[in-house]
């Protein structure tokens, strides 16, 4: 038994829905085989809250893809099956959407090659949906269709959808926090000719590698993506909670250290097994950007950016906390040995943003700049006439 069937039995056990092996038996046999993997791979809620159907769609037009689109039949299976079969991207609500995303743009993707059918896509998403704030619920890709706007989180969400529906590999990539300035973002990452590139979501451009927030992301302390699944062999795991595996981009957008911290209990033994938190601070809070387990040594390490971090182990009820600056890669030691960080004293720190390095991305020529313009007025003009439409049903 492999350990993805173990899997898919566990949560069957767990979720009690046993009538879902005879309705799996009644679809073909790669049809079925995905759909069991998408179901491994996906949280128990999903399997209550979403009906057999989308799975099973989702399944469907995945195995439809690899047959049939040159793109997807090259991709290594790992990147086929996290990035493309699988129906979640985040914390959406789940949705048929990969039909649905694919009947809108086979006719105009035809004959493109593998770049420029990308490109294209974004612009099509442009073409639907704009960027506005809304609450921190994030909406099913139809719904952000319907709408025609969402923030950055949702956009990147559709993005992803349509880029998956269309049978490239795609994920979203998130900065938690900004060190240098409050708020996060979050954008898209697309697998292409052998390597992932990154673009803004529903922000079209004339070339891969190229976005409103290339030199923010420079100043990123940490960059992650999030996988439902195995990520691919090569992927830097920062943890797991759950089903998610959250991976380490960092390092594609920004100069990087590898920072190492080492616990020990009050007796100078290694302290396995503890949680160590490392946070930036942003919007008047610490806030944990990642949280890496000790191994039996009681080593943790992160690779990021080169910004001050606030460290806090935790175990047992026990805790120590200690600032690092840029310069710094470790090991830093903290010992545990009280319950908390005191709440009612007041110190003088001093904290210093990443500066940034090289821009990373491309470049464009002024003629692709000239080109993305026009891409960008059209796209306005396309939504502009969408949204008037739909005000006077």
């Amino acid at each position: 038994m492999t350990d993805r069937e173990a899997v898919f039995l566990e949560k069957l056990a767990r979720t009690g829905l046993w009538q879902l092996p005879g309705l799996l038996q009644a679809l073909p046999d790669e049809t079925a085989r995905l759909a069991r993997l998408c179901y491994a791979a996906s949280p128990a809620g999903d399997w209550l809250d979403t009906p057999p159907e989308v799975f099973f769609s989702c399944a469907a037009h995945a195995r439809y893809l690899r047959e049939n689109a040159s793109w997807t039949r090259a991709l290594p299976e790992p990147l086929f099956l996290a990035y493309v079969l699988h129906p979640r991207v985040n914390n959406e609500a789940l949705c048929d959407c990969r039909p649905v995303f694919y009947a809108a743009l086979a006719e105009r993707l035809r004959g493109l090659p593998e770049e420029a059918a990308i490109l294209e896509i974004n612009r099509w998403c442009a073409e639907h949906v704009a960027y506005q704030p809304t609450d921190e619920r994030t909406r099913s890709a139809l719904a952000v269709l319907r709408a025609g706007f969402g923030r950055c989180g949702e956009e990147s969400m559709f993005a992803v959808n349509v880029l998956r529906a269309c049978g490239f590999a795609a994920r979203q990539v998130y900065v938690p926090r900004w060190a240098h300035c409050d708020d996060n973002h979050a954008w898209v990452e697309v697998w292409c000719g052998g390597a992932w590139h990154f673009l803004g979501a529903c922000e079209p451009e004339a070339v891969l590698d190229r976005g409103w927030f290339n030199s923010a992301a420079g100043r990123a302390v940490l960059v992650h993506s999030r996988c439902f699944g195995e990520p691919e062999p090569d992927a830097e795991v920062i943890g797991r909670e759950g089903d998610v595996v959250y991976c380490n981009e960092t390092a594609r957008y920004a100069d990087v250290r590898r920072l190492t911290v080492r616990v020990t209990d009050e007796n100078g033994m290694s302290a396995a097994g503890a949680d160590v938190d490392f946070c930036i601070l942003n919007n008047c809070e610490w806030y944990p950007a990642a949280t890496v387990q000790t191994d039996a040594s009681g080593m943790a390490a992160l690779t990021c950016g080169l910004g001050s971090l606030r460290l806090l182990a935790r175990r047992d009820g026990l805790c120590c906390e200690a600032f690092v600056s840029p310069e710094e890669t470790g090991p830093v030691v903290l010992t545990l040995g009280k319950r908390a960080p005191a709440p009612d004293r007041w110190e003088p720190i001093e904290l210093t943003a990443p500066r940034g390095g090289a821009v990373r991305g491309a470049v464009p020529t002024e003629a692709q700049r000239d080109l993305q313009e026009r891409w960008l007025r059209q796209a306005h003009e396309a939504w502009t006439q969408r949204r008037e439409a739909r005000l006077d049903e």
